[in-house]
């Protein structure tokens, strides 16, 4: 229980830091300055030309949906593991009553 523990609150973690991070606007591997533009091709073709404003906000943007995404995903680890431990407590609790009133007879 301790690993999905650690799993779950680095997954949330991660998406917070994700949600808050800002940085800034990268083309091509390098660092924008203002003032600069960012020209993308795709399939040989150059798309449309984008400032370091643009592109900070288009990073910003994509970086804030993969937050949200790992913060699901801790969420989703937190309830399934819940769920198995509940589930473990009640099979427990069937084999001591199971074993108690064997006892018995």
């Amino acid at each position: 229980m301790i690993v999905v523990a650690v799993i779950a609150a680095g997954c949330i973690g991660f998406g917070v830091h994700l949600t808050q991070a800002t940085g800034d606007p990268v083309c091509g591997g390098r660092t924008m300055n203002s003032g600069e533009k960012c020209v993308t091709i795709v399939n040989g073709s150059e798309g449309k030309p984008k400032t370091a404003e643009e592109q900070a906000d288009s990073q910003a943007s994509a970086t804030h949906v993969f937050g949200w995404i790992f913060i699901g995903g801790g969420v989703l680890v937190v309830l399934s593991g819940l769920m198995f431990a509940r589930t473990a407590r009640r099979i427990v609790q069937e084999d001591r009553a199971k074993a108690e009133g064997g006892a018995g007879a």
